[in-house]
């Protein structure tokens, strides 16, 4: 169902005609992402240092992996080139706020307007910031300590628009922000283990789609999760792999008549069965645990399900 943000945008686009710049190409009704714009998301009492935006359409990468360097090269592990235009602001951020609640304040201001994250880091794991600061947003005020610096991709794929998302906090204890929003001529489709990733990474806890225990095979406990699970594992399993060094455990709820000792026994065997799915040499520490009927449903309609918690550092 569209969100209210999402009814006023199509409202205010079936007013006019949009032509993409160079592209020469006119549609009917303005995109409703063209409405739009960096200034929307600013966290209160920033100080905008740079805005850019055009109406030109050119290639832009758009990042879903940390920044390295290979052979002095910069070194991207996953991306899109788009042909795209841009709007983008740059902020210098208050000196009262922290970086924490910058961070989840421009996170929550994507998501209320429909965004959902593809990949997200913060400190080390999003490698150099030189690198992002100096290769990517092309800003050497965004260079700051490793440790201190967060990187957020999103898509809304109804609106049809990207946003990549940088923050860091300088060695002066200065914190900047850049914020990208991106609409490609064409709208890019993400795989959807990517983003089952990207959610664990940022909530913690993410439900396996496509994994349904059941108590159909409780008095066997077959070695095979068939087929189908095997095909909606498989991507996941690679996708994870990127979490190297990361305990996952692997929690089965299971509900049903039969008794508690039962569904325990299942839901650990469940458990078992899907981390051996999931598991790569050299990946993620991954630990099975059957919880059965032991922890509330999550409302009606959802009951038996497997999901990934990301374990603390």
């Amino acid at each position: 169902m569209p969100s209210k943000v999402g009814k006023a945008l199509a409202v205010l686009a079936a007013a006019g005609v949009f032509l993409f710049g160079d592209a020469g190409i006119a549609l009917g009704q303005e995109d409703p992402g063209q409405n739009l714009s960096p200034p929307m998301f600013a966290f209160p009492q920033s100080q905008s240092i740079r805005t850019q935006e055009s109406d030109r359409v050119e290639t832009y990468e758009f990042i879903l992996s940390p920044v390295e360097t290979a052979a002095r090269e910069l070194q991207i592990d996953e991306s899109r080139r788009l042909q795209a235009q841009l709007k983008r602001e740059t902020w210098r951020l208050p000196d009262s706020a922290t970086f924490a609640e910058i961070r989840d304040f421009l996170r929550q201001k994507l998501r209320d307007t429909g965004f959902v994250t593809l990949f997200e880091c913060e400190g080390r794991d999003c490698g150099r910031s030189n690198l992002w600061a100096n290769q990517v947003w092309k800003l050497a005020l965004l260079y700051g300590p490793n440790s201190s610096q967060f990187y957020l991709a999103m898509h809304n794929q109804e609106i049809e628009v990207l946003a990549a998302l940088y923050l860091v906090q300088r060695g002066n204890r200065r914190i900047y922000a850049n914020l990208d929003l991106i609409s490609p001529l064409e709208m890019p489709r993400f795989d959807s283990a990517q983003q089952l990733v990207a959610e664990l990474r940022e909530m913690r806890q993410v439900r396996l789609r496509g994994v349904l225990p059941s108590t159909s095979w409780m008095r066997g406990l077959r070695d095979d999760p068939g087929n189908e699970v095997r095909d909606a594992l498989a991507p996941v399993a690679e996708q994870i792999s990127s979490l190297v060094g990361k305990k996952i455990y692997v929690v089965c709820h299971l509900y049903g008549p039969e008794s508690t000792e039962m569904l325990l026994a299942a839901s650990g065997r469940w458990a078992e069965l899907i981390a051996d799915q999931l598991v790569r040499e050299d990946g993620p520490e991954l630990v099975p645990f059957g919880v059965g009927p032991l922890s509330p449903r999550l409302g009606p309609g959802v009951g038996s399900r497997v999901e990934l918690v990301l374990g603390e550092d």
